[in-house]
């Protein structure tokens, strides 16, 4: 369970970095970023959920 969480933390800090990207520099960021952090969201609780 210790990598998983370690591995989580890792993955949210790419995630959130890459929304902010695609905030700023995609026409209709807003929405694409919402989508793209829900859908990682709902990833790794099916991964959590999973294990």
């Amino acid at each position: 369970m210790a990598y998983l969480s370690r591995e989580y933390g890792t993955i949210a800090v790419v995630s959130i970095i890459l929304a902010f990207l695609i905030l700023f520099f995609l026409d209709n960021g807003l929405k694409i970023a919402i989508g793209f952090l829900a859908g990682a969201i709902n990833s790794a609780l099916a991964g959590f959920i999973g294990i």
